[in-house]
């Protein structure tokens, strides 16, 4: 049901759906699944949209920081390398690899 409120929400879109879905992602009491759609919603917005969800590289939900990763291996610019670079230490090793992984692919994609 969040998920289907959410969707229909990004849909009408706007500055304070916006706001609202980003807070949303960042929000600890939001179950991992909503956090994770809210994710890919914000995603959708484009580079402007990828680069929102930094912030959520810090989170302590590995589930909510591996879909950010994936998400900025995919689209993210060079602003996000360095909140990456710091993964590639973490005390995760899935997030740790993914986080390497995506390095690459950003570096690929910006011929970098």
């Amino acid at each position: 049901f969040t998920g289907d409120a959410l969707t229909a929400l990004a849909s009408i879109g706007g500055s304070e759906a916006e706001s609202f879905i980003v807070g949303f992602a960042m929000n600890k009491e939001n179950s991992s699944f909503d956090r994770n759609v809210a994710i890919e919603l914000i995603a959708k917005k484009g580079k402007e949209g990828v680069n929102a969800l930094i912030p959520l590289l810090i989170n302590d939900n590995d589930s909510v920081r591996a879909t950010v990763v994936k998400i900025l291996g995919e689209s993210g610019g060079l602003e996000a390398i360095k909140e990456l670079e710091k993964l590639k230490s973490d005390d995760c090793e899935a997030i740790a690899k993914l986080s390497e992984k995506a390095i690459k692919k950003i570096m690929l994609r910006t011929g970098k």
